[in-house]
């Protein structure tokens, strides 16, 4: 009894951080990292949608080592902009493994990507995507 105990408690533990994840390509950059967003983290308030967006690193990332970063952002379809409300580093690819760091954003400016760039192509993905929701 105290064995399944110890081993339920043990599962418990272990972090679950892709759990219900629906990650759709977006791009790949000049370094070989590869972006995605989270179809299944869309909550839309009017126009502006919230979503989870993710970053495979091609290397571990210098800082943390992580092999992936997942970010919380805010998209703002209308006027075209993005913000970052929290970013997590881990340890394995496409958001799995322990999270190495993870902070909030106190400064949730709205940046307006230029066109091409990862930003841009998120935004497009995440209003395209919720555009064929809302039908």
């Amino acid at each position: 009894m105290i064995m399944r105990m110890v081993l339920v408690w043990a599962v418990l533990q272990i972090p679950i951080t892709g759990y219900c994840s629906e990650w759709i390509y977006v791009t790949r950059d000049t370094m070989g990292d590869e972006f995605f967003v989270d179809r299944a983290s869309f909550e839309q308030d009017e126009y502006k949608i919230f979503f989870r967006g993710l970053r495979n690193y091609s290397s571990p990332e210098k800082r943390f080592g992580s092999f992936s970063s997942v970010g919380k952002f805010e998209a703002d379809c209308q006027a075209g902009g993005i913000r970052l409300h929290q970013f997590d580093y881990l340890s394995g690819k496409m958001g799995e493994g322990e999270v190495i760091n993870s902070f909030p954003i106190t400064d949730r400016e709205w940046f307006n990507p230029r066109q091409g760039t990862v930003g841009s192509k998120q935004l497009d993905v995440v209003c395209f995507e919720i555009g064929k929701v809302s039908k």
